[in-house]
């Protein structure tokens, strides 16, 4: 007799039900140095060198550079260098994982679940760093088909929807087809207030939860921008909307770590105190100016010793289609981050089933 294939067969199942039940077992605790150690980034540059090529990397291309590595990552340490922007060094993502409390954390798993009794669907709102990184790290995180899951095995989170990246009248004609007949949650997402794609979803999204639920809106919709200034900020005032913020030492694309990331993360059920364990090891493991130990720096003299050698593209490639955003992510991480005087390796993300 044929048997029916259960979704708890298969180990690598991501429903946020059995997530929680997995994280409960004593080798999945996060808190431990063995579990750190074992499910930590790893930079694996075994078959980097010695290629017969002529232009291909040897390991002398990259221990010439250590010293001005080494310089380089002190000057970042310091707040040295291209690091400001007019006064502001835009380096407080550094030190972030250490100053975020458990209070926020649990401040920000009240407020997402006070959303989530309210509403069937979440829509965030964002473009460029306000999406990319919160995106990526939700795909990589839950079921791929999380908003065809039953809400119980979302862990009773709402579906979720990304809007405000782009443009395009079909895909947010289609995305509105979805959100018809059901309660919408918002955070909209962005420090200026005025980029332009974020701010068109946001007024006809906006419009359509007015309409269906009058003065209940103002428990619908959080604005996540500028501490003190800004037009979503003389909004949110106006209307009477939660607000959230983004801090001003921190760009957008390196805001994943912030409520613009955090809050998302925690409207999907994903546990937010883990997630930020794991950035809390690996700052330490990134502090250190051990070269060959810290991936950081590695990674950064293998792409400075590539470009000197006349190389144009970095493929970051995968066949996880969990991480393609992630791929995704790193192509607007590093151009954006290194591109502005034109330096630096174009990023190609690559899908390979």
């Amino acid at each position: 007799m044929k048997r029916v294939l259960e979704l708890i067969d298969i180990p690598e199942n991501k429903t946020i039900a059995l997530q929680k039940q997995r994280s409960q077992e004593p080798n999945n605790d996060f808190h431990s140095d063995v579990f750190k150690e074992q499910n930590r980034l790893v930079l694996d540059v075994t078959y980097l060198f010695d290629s017969p090529e002529p232009t291909h990397l040897s390991r002398a291309d990259i221990e010439v550079l250590i010293p001005r590595v080494l310089k380089a990552h002190q000057m970042l340490l310091n707040d040295e260098g291209d690091v400001r922007d007019g006064s502001i060094a835009m380096t407080g993502w550094r030190d972030l994982p250490e100053q975020i409390s458990p209070e926020h954390l649990a401040e920000l798993k009240n407020m997402a679940q006070e959303l989530t009794d309210r509403i069937d669907v979440f829509v965030s709102l964002g473009i460029g760093g306000s999406y990319l990184g919160l995106e990526a790290t939700f795909k990589a995180l839950t079921h791929q088909y999380f908003n065809q899951l039953s809400r119980e095995d979302r862990g009773g989170a709402p579906e979720i929807y990304f809007l405000g990246q782009n443009t395009d009248p079909d895909y947010f004609r289609d995305t509105l087809d979805m959100l018809a007949r059901k309660r919408i949650g918002l955070n909209v997402i962005s420090k200026s207030g005025t980029t332009l794609e974020t701010a068109v979803a946001f007024r006809i999204v906006a419009q359509l939860v007015e309409r269906n639920f009058g003065k209940k809106t103002k428990d619908l919709i959080l604005v996540t921008t500028d501490r003190s200034k800004g037009a979503l900020k003389s909004l949110a005032v106006q209307k009477e909307y939660r607000t959230l913020i983004v801090p001003e030492n921190i760009g957008g694309r390196f805001s994943i770590l912030t409520d613009v990331g955090l809050f998302g993360l925690a409207m999907a059920k994903i546990d937010i105190a883990e997630f930020t364990a794991g950035f809390r090891h690996m700052r330490q493991v990134t502090l250190s100016d051990e070269f060959w130990h810290n991936p950081a720096l590695v990674h950064a003299a293998v792409r400075y010793a590539a470009w000197q050698k006349g190389k144009k593209i970095e493929v970051v490639a995968t066949n996880a289609t969990a991480l393609y955003g992630v791929a995704r992510w790193m192509e607007q991480l590093f151009p954006e981050s290194e591109g502005q005087a034109g330096h630096g390796l174009w990023v190609s993300p690559g899908f390979f089933g």
